[in-house]
């Protein structure tokens, strides 16, 4: 993801103009879907392919579902996080950099106070804290940027998409949990 972010978003700042924020975000939208689609594959294409690969690569350990499961949660995270820095590095360009850091901020409080959580009721388990942790600051740069959109009269249903999406990902990260 990194090649295409750098390639798409180095564009951003030249677009933005404070005056007609509609072009910068109809760039961004479009930047952010042709991510996010890549990105949504990806998830869609892993369980296929990952079992195969990783049986492969570690022979007999690599066939065992609880790595499977493991690596499945860290892939997830690391697309919300690509997602989050998407829209962070949006909001740092058109609001201002204050935004950016909160959302960080945010995301690195949410991840220690999980930690803090989970290590007091003995249930630690830092890769599903560390997707809990992406997964709400991606929510929260969501929101951040739909109340900005909002208060500019824009309208984007993509992002509604992107909310059913997550709620997706969450209740398929739960079901397997409980597997």
């Amino acid at each position: 993801v990194a090649p295409i972010q750098q390639y798409l978003f180095s564009k951003l700042p030249s677009i933005y103009d404070s005056k007609n924020i509609l072009k910068s975000y109809e760039y961004f939208s479009k930047s952010f879907k042709i991510i996010f689609l890549i990105l949504f594959l990806s998830i869609m294409c892993f369980p296929i392919i990952s079992p195969k690969v990783l049986s492969i690569w570690l022979e007999d350990l690599g066939s065992q579902y609880n790595l499977f499961f493991q690596v499945y949660i860290v892939f997830i995270s690391y697309i919300l996080l690509s997602l989050l820095q998407l829209n962070v590095m949006y909001l740092q360009v058109t609001i201002s950099p204050k935004k950016g850091i909160r959302i960080i901020c945010f995301s690195i409080v949410s991840y220690l106070f999980m930690s803090i959580l989970a290590y007091y009721f003995n249930k630690y388990n830092p890769i599903l804290i560390l997707f809990s942790s992406y997964f709400i600051g991606y929510i929260y740069s969501k929101y951040i940027l739909f109340i900005h959109l909002r208060k500019k009269d824009i309208l984007d249903e993509f992002i509604k998409l992107e909310f059913i999406f997550s709620g997706f990902v969450l209740i398929t990260v739960l079901l397997v949990i409980n597997l």
